[in-house]
């Protein structure tokens, strides 16, 4: 009878049902199809004819036209840029190319790794990422100066339309715009980019249609004191799990001869200890004990599958180069097991529930004065803070101040999702518990 309970509540909590997990990122791509019917014709066109599109030569060329715009080392290194790509373009003309070291290792790979127009652009491809790696590789010593030629690799947005950004109304749907991956000196920034294509005050040096330009690394956080202080505290919580396992697997038996396992200080080091943690979650002798609910193990399976399911296609739509091809998925039937994985989440609030409630009655019908007394509420809601609140506050920490850094120079830090949170600035309401009620218009 209680397995029936449990499973007919499992199923009837889905009645009432959150948005699926893949909303939001279908709505973008509803967008993208909307900016696509209203400007296909521009979007035809630059199938047909790709000439027309700001790529990586256009750009360096329009920032040697105008170098008054650019930082001295920025100029220096575009200037270099111009002159090899000149000559290299004139032995082509002349039928007599010489290639030097610095077009090897240099000017082609960065050509090459600049990102282009490329297909799928009526399945909604809008991101031309380029080769990422192959323009950090760019490391080069040029004769006479200390200071080398580096590449670096810069996401240049264009308005939906290549509508020149000096026009009213361009720009606008930042939500959906044309990004490419470029290509440029690292002695360049993107304040070099932006002071002659998108200038804060004034008009652009020349008539384009660049949005917002970013560079790798230009949203990365400084490595502040919140930084040190939480690598510190898990490192040290690392190392004394590491040193408690390796007592525990050597020295156990040992210790329990000697009768100091019972001691308080021998059992608080050993719940640190490594070796016991990865032997308790993965040892599976207790499932069928008396007293247990069987259709939680099951359920739990299926739930963390279904998590790791969702959360797979969801960061597979953020990077699918035909994003329309992904809207089909809500027209087929099985589909809807990974649209609507956002339910996985309800189940574990289930299992929660269940859980506790199962043990509260369990110890209300062995001592029911005690268990239902004042006392025994608000020692009920200590335990659980003090359960939860050490992993919790770790896990903000590091969101907080670890997390970003690990993805320096990766463009994974010029991505939306990596920007789109505020817990630099709301980290201690997160550590009361208290974002549903403050400031929760500011989302982590």
């Amino acid at each position: 009878m209680l397995r029936l309970f449990v499973l007919l509540a499992f199923v009837l909590q889905f009645i009432h049902a959150p948005p699926n997990l893949l909303f939001q990122g279908v709505q973008l791509q509803r967008k993208v199809e909307m900016a696509m019917r209203e400007h296909s014709p521009v979007w035809e066109q630059t199938i047909v004819d790709k000439d027309n599109i700001l790529d990586a030569r256009k750009i360096i060329d329009a920032m040697a036209e105008n170098t008054q715009f650019l930082s001295t080392e920025c100029s220096q290194d575009i200037g270099l840029s111009v002159r090899a790509l000149l000559e290299f373009e004139r032995g082509v003309l002349q039928g007599n190319v010489t290639l030097t070291d610095f077009d090897r290792e240099v000017i082609l790979p960065m050509l090459d790794s600049a990102g282009r127009i490329s297909p799928a652009l009526l399945k909604g491809h809008i991101y031309f990422a380029g080769h990422f790696s192959e323009c950090k590789a760019v490391d080069f010593a040029i004769e006479g100066r200390t200071r080398r030629f580096r590449g670096e690799y810069f996401r240049v947005a264009v308005d939906v339309a290549f509508k020149d950004n000096s026009v009213n109304g361009s720009c606008e749907k930042a939500a959906v715009v044309f990004k490419f991956g470029v290509c440029l000196p690292a002695g360049c920034s993107s304040a070099d980019l932006r002071g002659i294509f998108k200038p804060e005050n004034g008009a652009p040096a020349i008539r384009n249609p660049v949005c917002d330009v970013q560079r790798t690394n230009d949203d990365l956080p400084p490595l502040d004191a919140g930084f040190y202080v939480t690598v510190s505290i898990m490192g040290v919580i690392a190392v004394i799990s590491i040193l408690a396992g390796a007592l525990d697997y050597f020295f156990s038996d040992t210790a329990e001869k000697a009768g100091a396992t019972n001691a308080l200080p021998w059992r608080l080091f050993m719940s640190f200890s490594l070796y016991a943690n990865i032997t308790s979650i993965y040892d599976v002798s207790g499932a069928n004990k008396d007293g247990q609910i069987g259709p939680i193990h099951c359920i739990r399976f299926f739930s963390m599958s279904w998590v790791v399911l969702g959360h797979f296609f969801s960061t597979f739509m953020a990077v699918a180069a035909n994003p329309f091809d992904i809207l089909k998925m809500g027209k087929d039937l099985l589909s809807e097991i990974i649209m609507n994985a956002y339910f996985a989440v309800d189940s574990f609030f289930f299992m929660s529930g269940v859980l506790l409630t199962f043990i509260w009655f369990k110890n209300y019908y062995k001592n029911p004065q005690a268990t239902n007394s004042p006392i025994a509420w608000i020692m009920f809601y200590v335990h659980r803070i003090i359960r939860l609140s050490p992993p919790y506050y770790m896990m903000v920490a590091f969101y907080t101040w670890v997390l970003k850094q690990l993805f320096v120079d990766l463009p994974m830090n010029m991505t939306p999702l990596y920007n789109a949170d505020f817990c630099r600035e709301t980290w201690y309401i997160e550590l009361l518990y208290a974002h549903n009620w403050w400031d929760h218009d500011r989302p982590v």
